[in-house]
């Protein structure tokens, strides 16, 4: 439970990195709430905008994990976000007014943005928006829902859907 500490974290026996962290609008007073992990291979950084709180209720818990790059084929760092709400329980956040934006440590600059569609069993990169990476290896993404997000190496997908 995250009641009296507003941050709780974890570090699982594979490497990932779970952090708990309590939604509010003292947690968003600034406008935003900005959240590092630090992974296996370097931190991820999650920006949540003010209009988030609307999606828990107004209060709530924000739950990130940071995996280990081996869990998938293909991508080199990958993010779960999840959100609960005090009243509801897990909430699936999607369409959210402003996108929220997160990044993620690539090894190469021929990485794009995808998420895991449950659906469809497979990464896609619909609706996201990859923003680039930037000299320090960091590659920044865009998005209006959560979900498993993941930095895939450019070609891998072709290559995959070429091979069935």
């Amino acid at each position: 439970t995250l009641s009296g500490d507003a941050k709780k974290t974890a570090t699982l026996s594979d490497g990932s990195t779970i952090i708990g962290q309590k939604l509010d609008s003292e947690a968003l007073s600034s406008g935003f709430l900005e959240v590092e992990v630090q992974g296996l291979n370097g931190p991820a950084t999650v920006r949540l905008p003010e209009s988030f709180l609307e999606a828990v209720d107004g209060d709530g818990a924000l739950v990130i994990t940071v995996m280990n790059s081996q869990m998938r084929t293909g991508t080199t760092a990958a993010v779960s976000i999840r959100a609960a709400s005090a009243s509801r329980g897990w909430v699936s956040v999607q369409g959210l007014k402003e996108p929220i934006y997160f990044t993620l440590p690539v090894e190469a600059e021929s990485a794009h943005c995808a998420y895991w569609d449950e659906e469809k069993e497979k990464w896609s990169d619909e609706g996201m928006t990859t923003l680039g990476a930037d000299s320090e290896g960091m590659l920044s993404c865009s998005s209006i829902h959560l979900t498993l997000f993941a930095a895939i190496l450019d070609g891998f997908i072709s290559a995959l859907l070429c091979s069935k």
